[in-house]
């Protein structure tokens, strides 16, 4: 079963905040535009569209 958030806003943070502070915490790693789901445990996925 799909576990989904939203962020509706970012609380006053600069996209290059957020993505920084996620950095802090996350491996991030840009994808691309096609869709993408997590295929193990601990691995999210994240839609950032302004």
């Amino acid at each position: 079963m799909d576990y989904n958030r939203v962020l509706k806003d970012l609380c006053g943070h600069t996209d290059k905040e957020l993505f920084r502070a996620l950095e802090d915490l996350f491996s991030v790693e840009k994808v691309g535009s096609s869709q993408y789901k997590p295929k193990q445990k601990g691995e999210i996925g994240m839609y950032f569209e302004k």
